[in-house]
């Protein structure tokens, strides 16, 4: 995900969509939400919101309870909060393809359901890859799981294979 968000330079690397090579991919093609916050403290919820080309008014349907936070400064957000705004503002524009990093973190169970219910409304329009150590989540909302342990990822198809690749003790 560092050499897609471009944090890292490879000597090498093959882009494509489709089957069609690029040497990069635009903003109306990726977005990318990193592991760690990126909206400035200092703006309004409601510039980050319109600054994100977001209907409002949809966003607050989904999480009406941050409704009375809406000209609140982005820096007294909570970090929970904070993700929710910054998940959505990735998520939910059209583009083709979203990278989510760590999306669940700091997010409270009852948003972290709102977040797998837009995941499956916004997969019907591009593809997403989702990382996360939540894997009940992940598993909720992934057509295909290929999780990593010991530096290798494997396709898992049944949840016992989470135990034999070692990446859990026990699945529940």
């Amino acid at each position: 995900m560092n050499i897609l968000f471009g944090m890292l330079h490879p000597a090498f690397k093959s882009l494509r969509f489709d089957g069609v090579w690029a040497d990069r991919f635009g903003a109306d093609e990726v977005h990318c939400l990193p592991q760690h916050g990126f909206v400035p403290d200092n703006l309004r919820m409601d510039r980050v919101l319109r600054d994100f080309g977001l209907d409002a008014a949809d966003f607050f349907g989904w999480f009406p309870d941050l409704d009375k936070l809406r000209g609140s400064r982005f820096g007294t957000l909570s970090g929970g909060e904070r993700r929710v705004v910054e998940f959505y503002a990735i998520l939910c524009p059209p583009c083709r393809f979203v990278l989510l990093d760590e999306s669940f973190a700091q997010v409270m169970p009852l948003h972290i359901d709102t977040f797998c219910k837009l995941l499956e409304r916004e997969k019907r329009n591009k593809g997403i890859l989702l990382t996360d150590h939540r894997y009940r989540q992940v598993r909720a909302v992934s057509d295909s799981l290929c999780p990593m342990s010991g530096g290798t990822t494997r396709p898992v198809r049944r949840a016992e294979e989470l135990v034999r690749w070692g990446y859990v003790n026990r699945t529940d």
